[in-house]
């Protein structure tokens, strides 16, 4: 759930809502930014409660056994089942590692009342595949890695449409509905693409010595990406800025 912005935004269109996310000052974040109100019902059906959703079979919902206690939040009271499991941006996070990958989706499909749907958004297949090519490469250059090691740092899994797909099945689900977009999207963000770099690919950047070799391999991908071209305007519309190729996969499923 994050900071709980988005959450708080679904919770008037539901009974309860129940927002989850493994960073403790995130949940922080949400708690405090939206309260029960003391005289409404505003917030009234909404909580936050640590979880690391690699490992939702854990009952009560806790952090993996490895975690330290005092990384914890309460012990989570939720409900057995829930009717909607919602996801945005924040799977191919959760999937990164291949031996969760399809207990996180049994876990969840064992959360869902019978005729529950999964709905999520996450990075597909090519999602920003310049800065990833250029974070591969520069950690081949910089951190003496090999190609494949290079690939084992990222924190990121992009699936196919179809790998997602056949995931999902396995899991017990049945798929309604599942597209891939392609949105060229401006960098916002604090810093551009250099802020970017450091935050979305501090997985890859933790795999370097030093902070010096660090700073050599996010100004080789800035320089890269920006110096090269590859990171700039989006079609005709000479809006400016820089932008990121983001490939989105959006995917619609049931408990069966």
């Amino acid at each position: 759930c994050g900071d709980g912005v988005l959450t708080a935004k679904i919770a008037p269109h539901c009974a309860s809502v129940t927002g989850l996310d493994s960073s403790p000052n995130l949940i922080a974040v949400a708690k405090s930014s939206f309260p029960p109100a003391p005289t409404s019902s505003e917030n009234q059906n909404l909580t936050f409660h640590l979880q690391d959703c690699r490992y939702l079979s854990k009952s009560p919902l806790s952090l993996p056994p490895s975690s330290s206690a005092s990384s914890h939040d309460t012990a989570c009271p939720l409900p057995l089942t829930f009717t909607k499991i919602f996801s945005n941006a924040a799977l191919h996070w959760i999937l990164r590692d291949p031996t969760t990958r399809l207990s996180v989706f049994k876990s969840t499909h064992a959360l869902l009342t019978p005729g529950g749907t999964l709905v999520f958004e996450m990075g597909g297949a090519g999602n920003v595949a310049e800065v990833h090519t250029a974070l591969l490469s520069a950690l081949v250059h910089h951190a003496g890695l090999t190609i494949v090691q290079a690939c084992e740092a990222s924190p990121w899994f992009f699936p196919s449409r179809a790998h997602m797909e056949n995931l999902l099945r396995e899991a017990g689900f049945e798929v309604l509905r599942s597209e891939v977009e392609y949105r060229s999207t401006r960098l916002e963000a604090e810093g551009g693409l250099e802020g970017w770099v450091r935050l979305m690919g501090a997985g890859f950047l933790e795999r370097v010595n030093g902070e010096e070799g660090m700073e050599r391999v996010v100004r080789e991908v800035v320089s890269v990406l920006r110096d090269g071209g590859v990171v700039g305007r989006a079609g005709e519309g000479d809006e400016g800025g820089e932008w990121l190729g983001y490939v989105r996969l959006r995917v619609e499923a049931k408990r069966v």
